[in-house]
């Protein structure tokens, strides 16, 4: 508990490299969110949501306590009726994932028609694939099925800790990602982030960094902006937004 009341109060300090990557991945939250929605989010970690989106009525979980956690749950199991909630936000959440079809399947039952899931993932980038084997904390397995039942965990018990490779192979292919969830289609789609997160200082790892003021970020924002043109290359970050069908 010691460990997410650091990085917490991390956090809230807002270190200006931090601070801005934080308030450029939140921004497109704020764009597909509306004021009052009833939103959920899952894997809420640090609370981070919390700080960067006013205006709606966000429940936090995330499967151990914390004071900024609404509610203690899995995602593979939200105690929460069907159709409860406006919106679901999952960020940086399914490639920790088990059965990342479970996971999803979860999310669609708790959204109601009309609604929209929206989901950050790791992009795997020649750059995030060196970020990895630096930090070595997560690592790469491109072998699973996120949409099967087998574990995508499968560096688990090498001390690892997420498999980068799931945002990729469930969002590469959407014509895949729909036959297997025929209810959502897909909103928005967006390949971000090189240098703000490398000169970030990291969010959950502390990493070396050089302090900027504001000015200069905002130029390394644009920078990244045109980093991601090439995808193969530099952006380490997917986000994407999710709407489920209305019934007609």
């Amino acid at each position: 508990m010691m460990l997410e009341l650091d990085h917490r109060d991390r956090i809230l300090s807002r270190p200006s490299n931090l601070d801005f990557l934080l308030a450029r991945r939140a921004h497109f939250l704020r764009e597909h969110l509306n004021l009052g929605d009833r939103v959920l989010e899952v894997g809420a970690g640090y609370g981070i949501v919390s700080l960067y989106v006013d205006g709606v009525q966000l429940v936090t979980t995330d499967v151990r306590y914390a004071p900024w956690i609404t509610t203690v749950a899995d995602v593979m199991a939200l105690p929460f009726a069907d159709e409860m909630f406006d919106a679901v936000v999952c960020l940086n959440v399914l490639h920790h994932v088990e059965y990342p079809r479970g996971a999803l399947e979860e999310m669609v039952r708790v959204l109601h028609p009309g609604g929209r899931i929206l989901i950050s993932e790791p992009h795997l980038s020649l750059t995030l694939r060196a970020v990895l084997l630096l930090a070595r904390h997560e690592y790469v397995d491109r072998r699973v099925d996120p949409f099967g039942t087998e574990s995508c965990q499968t560096g688990r018990g090498s001390g690892l800790n997420g498999n980068n490779a799931i945002g990729d192979l469930l969002f590469d292919d959407m014509k895949t990602f729909c036959r297997a969830f025929p209810e959502l289609s897909l909103e928005y789609h967006r390949l971000i982030e090189c240098v703000t997160f490398l000169n970030s200082g990291g969010v959950e790892y502390r990493t070396v960094s050089v302090m900027l003021p504001r000015f200069m970020l905002e130029w390394l924002g644009v920078l990244d902006d045109w980093l991601a043109r090439f995808p193969r290359l530099f952006p380490i970050c997917r986000q994407i937004v999710l709407r489920k069908r209305a019934i007609e």
